[in-house]
């Protein structure tokens, strides 16, 4: 174990599982196209550095399970949209299955915690051999917020930083943003998606764990129409690298 960074991608695929295409009520046209809004496209690819090959990538769309969200309703905000751990809605407010509390509880046995304690092991396991476990938790997010965002601002900007008052240290957001500054990207600090991920038995508990979650906006690398890459894709994969190297660098001179 080289790096004492955990690159968690969470939403990067577009798989539903055979056996739960029929758990859902819209029809293919609809499910595909909450699917192409949701999905990370390529984050496994740009957030993909030599140095720091750490990686927690969850396999199966978020459209059937989102292991981002709390695994309570009642914790996570999200869920009064239908969008919970288990999502009955999409971005663009259409049922696409009605509440199953069985299917539900089988959903969060079979994927979502089966992940969690994934992620909790390997945090624990770097922390044992290095010290501390630094987590980047890696998305991309839409160029226009959805009709079902609670932050509806068009104004977006190149990148958004997510942070946690316990687990990101303020000295190394200013790192990361100054960084994207100077490469000469746009950054908000929870503009427009908020928070990082952390093992819940360590959250608020344990210092050891310092998480950033690191949002691209999709219109720099990719068209969001057909989904295609673009021609600025391998510049924001080298930028992306350059932000990662920058966490890496931070973390060496605070020896933290």
């Amino acid at each position: 174990m080289s790096s004492k960074m955990l690159i968690h991608i969470p939403h990067s695929s577009m798989n539903i599982p055979k056996e739960y295409k029929n758990s859902f009520t819209a029809d293919a046209k609809t499910i595909r196209k909450n699917i192409i809004a949701l999905t990370d496209y390529q984050t496994q690819d740009l957030y993909d550095h030599p140095e720091h090959q750490n990686k927690i990538i969850f396999n199966v769309s978020r459209l059937l399970c989102d292991v981002e969200r709390y695994e309570n309703d009642q914790d996570e905000i999200m869920a009064k949209y239908g969008m919970g751990v288990v999502y009955t809605k999409g971005p663009y407010g259409e049922t696409l299955r009605l509440a199953n509390e069985t299917l539900r509880e089988e959903i969060i046995e079979k994927y979502y915690k089966p992940h969690h304690k994934k992620l909790l092991e390997e945090v624990i396991s770097i922390i044992e051999n290095k010290g501390n476990c630094i987590i980047i938790d890696a998305h991309s997010f839409p160029s226009i917020p959805f009709p079902g965002e609670p932050d509806q601002n068009r104004e977006r900007p190149d990148f958004c930083i997510g942070t946690d008052n316990y687990h990101t240290p303020e000295p190394l957001v200013n790192s990361i943003t100054n960084c994207i500054e100077e490469i000469g990207y746009t950054i908000e600090r929870n503009k427009p998606y908020a928070g990082t991920i952390v093992p819940l038995e360590l959250y608020r508990k344990d210092k050891r764990v310092i998480s950033v979650m690191i949002e691209v906006n999709r219109r720099l690398y990719m068209n969001e129409t057909d989904q295609s890459i673009s021609d600025r894709y391998d510049t924001t994969k080298e930028a992306i690298n350059k932000i990662i190297d920058t966490i890496n660098k931070w973390s060496q001179e605070n020896k933290v």
